[in-house]
């Protein structure tokens, strides 16, 4: 149980990375940033995977519920990605087109945080708090279902999302589980 942990916690950890990495080439290094993101989208499916590993005995029906969120979240951040590769002549409009529908797969991770918060708090091998943290992470990433809200209320809602998501990755790489 604790490699199953310990695994996911690297798998998220190189996902912060590789986000990184793509957000801050965007503008200069396209080819890296499209890269960069499909590394996120392969090893926030690694960690997906071993979640569902790590939480289905606490709730099977939760946790595979919570990796269809996430995967599908995956799936539509792979295609925004198809983006980033069009065409020089066509890169203004594609920009924008990533730009507006970069928030989409945040929801689904917002409900997928959200759903493992429940998830840690059910079980007995993390503490509580990471998922009273996780469950707040996702509130915020859901706020993107308004846009306008989201965009207003950005700085309050990215912190706790980033916060709550990286000591939960900390945690699992510093601490693991509890065994039962």
């Amino acid at each position: 149980m604790n490699a199953t942990a310990r695994t996911a916690g690297a798998a998220y950890l190189l996902m912060f990375l590789a986000a990184v990495v793509a957000q801050q080439t965007i503008a200069t290094h396209r080819d890296l940033s499209y890269a960069a993101y499909l590394l996120v989208v392969v090893f926030y499916v690694v960690v997906t995977a071993f979640f569902y590993l790590l939480f289905e005995p606490v709730s099977r029906a939760l946790s595979l519920l919570a990796a269809f969120f996430s995967l599908v979240g995956c799936a539509i951040q792979a295609a925004i990605c198809a983006l980033l590769r069009v065409p020089p002549q066509f890169d203004a409009a594609a920009l924008k087109l990533y730009a507006t529908a970069f928030p989409i797969p945040l929801v689904f991770f917002g409900i997928y945080c959200f759903l493992l918060g429940v998830l840690i708090r059910k079980s007995t091998f993390l503490p509580k708090p990471l998922g009273m943290l996780m469950m707040i992470a996702g509130v915020c990433w859901s706020t993107f279902l308004a846009p306008r809200l989201a965009t207003a209320l950005q700085p309050y809602i990215l912190m706790p999302g980033i916060l709550a998501e990286l000591s939960l990755t900390l945690w699992l790489l510093a601490r693991g589980v509890k065994e039962r």
